[in-house]
C-alpha cells in the first residue's frame, strides 16, 4: 500500500520543532503546539448523527484518517489505538475519519468499527476533506485513497498537541496522552 504523507514532508511543512533532522523526537513525536490548526469539523458519525468539535471536547482526542477498505495499516492502527485507550483512564476519544466518504457511509463505518474492542467513532461526510487538509493530512488522489499514517493528538479543548509516528512505542504514546 502506498504511504501518503512522508514524515519528512509533514515535518518540513510544520517546521521542525526539535533538533531531530525530520522534526520528530527520537521517540516518534512531533510537538505541533502552535503549528497546527485546532480541531474544527462538522461530520456524520457511524450512527448517522451530526458531530462537531464541540461534541468531542472535554477529553483528549486521537484522530486517525483512513478508510474501511484499507488492507492492513488502518485496522492495525485502530486495534493499537483501541488497546492503548483501554490502558488509560480516562480513556481518550478515538475518531476515525474516512477519506472515502462516498463509500464509507455511516452503516459501513459502524459495521467496520464494531470489530475493535473499544469505542471508536467513525466520521464521514463531505467536509472530511477540509478537516484532512486543515490538519495537513493527504486526501484521495487519482489512483486510490490516500491518507497519513500519523495519529493526531488533541487536548480536551481541541488544541493540536502532537503527531505520533507509527513506530512510536506504546509507553511513549501513553505518557503523551497523560501529560500532553
Amino acid at each position: 500500500m502506498t504511504r501518503f504523507v512522508s514524515l519528512l514532508t509533514i515535518a518540513a511543512v510544520l517546521g521542525g520543532c526539535s533538533g531531530h533532522a525530520d522534526g520528530f523526537t527520537p521517540d516518534g513525536f512531533l510537538d505541533v503546539r502552535g503549528h497546527m490548526s485546532d480541531l474544527h469539523f462538522r461530520l456524520t458519525d457511524d450512527h448517522g448523527q451530526v458531530v462537531t468539535e464541540q461534541s468531542v471536547r472535554g477529553r483528549t482526542t486521537l484522530v486517525y484518517f483512513g478508510y474501511t477498505g484499507c488492507g492492513s495499516e488502518c485496522p492495525v492502527t485502530l486495534a493499537r489505538l483501541a488497546a492503548l485507550a483501554r490502558r488509560i483512564s480516562p480513556a481518550p476519544r478515538i475518531l476515525f475519519v474516512s477519506v472515502t466518504p462516498d463509500t464509507d457511509r455511516p452503516a459501513v463505518l459502524n459495521a467496520y468499527l464494531r470489530r475493535f474492542a473499544a469505542p471508536i467513532t467513525g466520521l464521514t461526510g463531505n467536509s472530511a476533506e477540509s478537516l484532512a487538509r486543515g490538519l495537513r493530512a493527504a486526501w484521495p488522489q487519482p489512483g486510490g485513497p490516500m491518507h497519513s499514517d500519523l495519529v493526531y493528538i488533541f487536548d480536551g479543548r481541541g488544541r493540536a498537541r502532537f503527531l505520533v509516528a507509527p513506530q512510536t512505542g506504546d509507553s511513549a504514546v501513553i505518557q503523551a496522552l497523560r501529560h500532553g
